[in-house]
């Protein structure tokens, strides 16, 4: 039976002009585990913040349950339609495939949903790995200050301002 992994750890890369990028070794490693060792990543945008989600396709799998139970317990306020749901979750998704050593490229449209340009910041978070644009992410009000803290040492370690 396939155990599934959480993706843990941290890293921040650089983006060429064709918006080829690698995913870090850990997250990378974490990826291959719970996709059996088939080298895709899904990309969106993420629901609730300024970057892109990627997560491996069993994971995609699961989604239309985990929506579903999100649905159910959405008390007042802006509920979404299941609908709304299912277009934010399945609609605007790329299966993009990467090579073994981590480098895939970020689709163009997936590269301005996330406001990707030359840096990528690659975050572990459960079940989901966050793709920011560090400089957004910086200026996100809604980011943990030790994130920020994260994010501001590795840019300093690259010398960027």
């Amino acid at each position: 039976m396939n155990t599934r992994r959480t993706y843990r750890g941290f890293g921040l890369s650089g983006i060429d002009g064709k918006g080829r990028v690698a995913i870090p070794a850990k997250l990378r490693a974490t990826l291959e585990v719970n996709s059996n060792n088939e080298r895709v990543i899904a990309l969106s945008r993420s629901r609730t913040s300024p970057c892109l989600t990627g997560y491996d396709l069993p994971f995609a799998d699961m989604l239309p349950e985990m929506l579903a139970q999100e649905m159910a317990e959405q008390e007042g306020g802006a509920k979404l339609s299941r609908e709304n749901l299912n277009r934010m979750a399945f609609g605007v998704v790329e299966d993009v495939p990467y090579d073994a050593s981590g480098r895939l490229v970020i689709p163009p449209f997936m590269r301005k949903l996330g406001q990707l340009e030359d840096l990528a910041f690659f975050h572990g978070s459960g079940h989901i790995i966050e793709i920011w644009n560090p400089h957004v992410l910086l200026k996100a009000d809604d980011v943990p200050p030790m994130l920020v803290e994260l994010v501001q040492f590795l840019l300093e370690e690259k010398g960027v301002k």
